[in-house]
């Protein structure tokens, strides 16, 4: 899965890297984490993350858990634009290559 994230500028970066490493620790101990990688766009305030898990049930059990749940909420004024994209993979394509989670999230911004 790719999220991504395009902020509404500079004013709101350290609140968003600072959530993001919180994220990143919750990420690290959730059940059914295979992996996950970032990437950034700093200059047009563009953040993703690509994220595998075990399955649906355990993406939605780290989505439902603090602190992902209240940074949500915190963020959602700073955020311009947020996507998600999900496609399945198989045990051969993890990790993903980041070439083709960026390319599916650009197809999805052109659209």
């Amino acid at each position: 899965m790719v999220s991504y994230f395009r902020l509404k500028g500079l004013r709101v970066m350290p609140s968003f890297a600072l959530n993001s490493f919180r994220i990143e620790r919750q990420l690290l101990s959730s059940d059914g984490l295979i992996g996950h990688s970032s990437g950034a766009k700093l200059a047009d305030f563009e953040f993703w993350s690509v994220t595998v898990w075990r399955d649906e049930q355990a993406l939605q059990a780290f989505v439902r858990t603090q602190p992902h749940t209240g940074i949500m909420e915190v963020m959602r004024p700073a955020v311009v634009r947020s996507e998600f994209i999900r496609w399945q993979v198989d045990g051969t394509s993890v990790p993903p290559d980041p070439k083709e989670a960026e390319a599916r999230l650009r197809r999805k911004l052109a659209a």
